[in-house]
């Protein structure tokens, strides 16, 4: 790994808000295994995590206020190949678009989740 991806890594964890299964399964109020919970949501391709060490993280903007899965990211992991998930998609997640007036798409994904699936498909379109 190149220094400078793990500086960006680093500067991610500490501006982003992050869940693992245990913080999740409190705010949700799920008590039997939240960690095959989150991964079965992870499968079915309604959210995405990054991984730290053993551990998956999960970024809070992909949670309404119930701690459910936005369906947003759902559509935005529609256009997202599979090798372009975890730290590559929580950097493009957290990048400013133009395409989104200059806001990241972690602030507009809950209130404008077209517009993010938009600038989704822009971005990793081969074209």
């Amino acid at each position: 790994m190149s220094v400078s991806f793990i500086g960006v890594r680093r500067r991610l964890r500490e501006r982003v808000p992050m869940l693992d299964s245990e913080q999740w399964a409190k705010w949700r109020g799920v008590t039997t295994n939240p960690s095959a919970t989150l991964a079965k949501y992870r499968e079915q391709g309604r959210l995405f995590s990054v991984r730290e060490g053993r551990n998956y993280l999960y970024p809070r903007f992909q949670f309404d206020q119930d701690a459910a899965p936005l369906e947003a990211v759902a559509d935005v992991l529609k256009v997202v190949p599979e090798d372009a998930r975890g730290w590559p998609l929580l950097s493009w997640f957290e990048a400013p678009s133009t395409l989104l007036g200059g806001r990241t798409p972690s602030e507009v994904v809950a209130k404008d989740p077209a517009a993010v699936r938009a600038a989704a498909a822009d971005f990793y379109s081969d074209g």
